[in-house]
């Protein structure tokens, strides 16, 4: 019976995996967010189904989005905090926000609406393909899209601040495509840099070669880790002890990058998106604070 519920609760985990963090460059600019709430939105039943991404359960990267909006509706729409803005500064002020697998631009709105009003210029964006293709071809989208951003503001560098397997593709763009020339900042949060235990199972139940590419020492983890963290990059990897996604949750620690740990602060693997402490703390390094910042909360 013990072994039973075991066996049922690691297959259930996974399955939730598979959506938390489920070819040339798009020449789209990404999936826009869900508005209204979850009733105002097309169901489960409307979501449309990519049959060569689907799962045994007939579900679709989109479906799953839908879920995680429906899931987590109250804390994506919550009102942005009263507070007074942040003092001025000098520096960078685009930030591009990209969620990761099967994540809509939308749970990125809280952290948005924080960064406009401390004076930041925030750009949501989320590929079609919601990060379920492999994640090289994702990190080539990402580069794609910072070009466009770049070129839309006139500007040579952005930061970027990724979540999950887009901040792994994120890192892979850094790391490998020459990214670390247009980034002045990358930060990732709960992202398996070194794979979750989980993945195997996640990618074979959905066929999603993402899944298979955070595998623990898969093909694309021995390319990215094998790769030296370029001269001057300013990499920071935010990861929490109590991620519910993350086998074990130190694959998110990073040689050479500045890895800061929320541990007794509790909070799960979707919280940061509007966790109020973890946004203060990516702040600090926005604002070029980071190094003396603390790294363990």
């Amino acid at each position: 019976m013990i072994g039973s519920r075991v066996i049922v609760s690691f297959a259930l985990a996974t399955t939730l995996l598979a959506g938390a963090c489920a070819s040339e460059p798009e020449p789209e600019d990404g999936l826009p967010p869900l508005v209204g709430t979850p009733a105002e939105e097309p169901g489960f039943a409307a979501a449309t189904a990519d049959p060569g991404k689907a799962d045994w359960f007939g579900t679709s990267p989109e479906t799953w989005r839908r879920f995680w909006y429906w899931k987590y509706y109250g804390q994506v729409s919550a009102p942005l905090e009263s507070l007074p803005q942040s003092p001025p500064f000098n520096g960078t002020r685009t930030v591009l926000l990209i969620p990761g697998t099967t994540i809509g631009a939308e749970f990125f709105v809280p952290m948005a609406n924080r960064l406009r009003r401390d004076g930041f210029d925030p750009v949501i964006w989320a590929p079609s393909d919601l990060f379920t293709d492999s994640l090289e071809v994702g990190a080539q989208r990402i580069s794609a899209q910072v070009q466009r951003v770049l070129a839309s503001r006139g500007i040579t560098k952005l930061h970027l601040v990724a979540q999950c397997d887009a901040g792994v593709a994120a890192r892979y763009y850094a790391q490998l495509l020459g990214g670390n020339r247009a980034i002045d900042q990358l930060v990732t949060f709960v992202s398996a840099h070194h794979g979750s235990s989980a993945a195997p199972i996640a990618g074979w139940w959905t066929g999603w070669p993402a899944l298979a590419d955070i595998k623990p020492g898969s093909s694309f983890m021995q390319r990215l880790n094998a790769a030296p963290l370029p001269a001057g990059l300013r990499f920071t990897s935010i990861y929490s002890c109590r991620d519910e996604y993350m086998w074990p949750q130190t694959t998110s620690r990073v040689p050479g990058a500045t890895n800061v740990e929320f541990c007794n602060h509790a909070i799960g693997h979707f919280d940061p998106f509007w966790d109020r402490p973890v946004y203060e703390r990516i702040l600090l390094t926005l604002r070029g604070q980071g190094a003396t910042a603390p790294t363990s909360y």
